[in-house]
């Protein structure tokens, strides 16, 4: 799939994108801005846009563990959808327009249903969940944050599912499983938003960071004061 130059195809590769791996299209965009394509700001909007796109896919796959919990999110993450897509849009308007110059994200764009990818995910949902039963244990809650910490380093699905359904079990306390999900998620966007400063450098760090800083800030502070 390429991105033609034209907003839908921007679009449409960004959210798609957000839907399967928003940390693998960040670091293809990243490189593709380190390449010198000369659409640094483009490359910035489908960063965010696929960042903000991981939001409801979590709110979904929480909601069919435990529909409870997921409403618990809502606000929080739609807070910080509202954000995102905002400075994304704001990004679209005022900055550089995209060129009629395809552009190839192919890597990208693999099969979320994969046999292997799923294998992978599920041997990773099924250690999440052991590992935080047995951290809560010998730690409480404290590790149980602390294992979100972690988890938002490279991925946020395992550790939601795994929260979502101990909460279900009243194995965790549901405001806990909130803020531990909401953690994951703020340190794998600060991740993504490092990724794109390091790997794709000053222009294209700092046009994703203007955008996902405020949006972590958002849903900390929405954290705080809702939990």
């Amino acid at each position: 799939m390429r991105i033609l130059g034209s907003q839908r195809g921007l679009l449409l590769t960004s959210v798609f994108g957000g839907l399967v791996s928003s940390t693998a299209l960040t670091l293809v965009f990243s490189r593709l801005a380190r390449s010198g394509t000369g659409v640094t700001a483009v490359l910035a909007i489908g960063i965010v846009i696929a960042s903000v796109t991981l939001l409801p896919r979590v709110v979904i796959e929480v909601g069919i563990v435990n529909p409870a919990l997921a409403s618990e999110l809502i606000p929080v993450l739609g807070g910080m959808l509202l954000v995102g897509f905002g400075g994304a849009l704001l990004w679209w308007r005022y900055g550089i327009r995209p060129q009629n110059k395809g552009m190839d994200v192919e890597p990208v764009l693999k099969n979320p249903l994969e046999l292997t990818a799923a294998l992978r995910f599920g041997l990773l949902l099924v250690s999440i969940m052991l590992f935080a039963r047995a951290i809560q244990y010998m730690a409480g809650d404290a590790g149980i944050y602390a294992l979100a910490a972690i988890s938002g380093l490279a991925d946020v699905d395992a550790l939601s599912l795994s929260l979502a359904k101990m909460a279900a079990d009243a194995q965790v306390a549901p405001s806990v499983a909130t803020e531990a999900i909401v953690l994951a998620i703020l340190v794998n966007t600060m991740v993504k938003t490092a990724l794109a400063y390091v790997i794709g450098g000053k222009a294209l760090g700092l046009s994703v960071a203007s955008v996902l800083l405020p949006t972590v800030a958002v849903g900390g502070v929405l954290t705080l004061f809702l939990h």
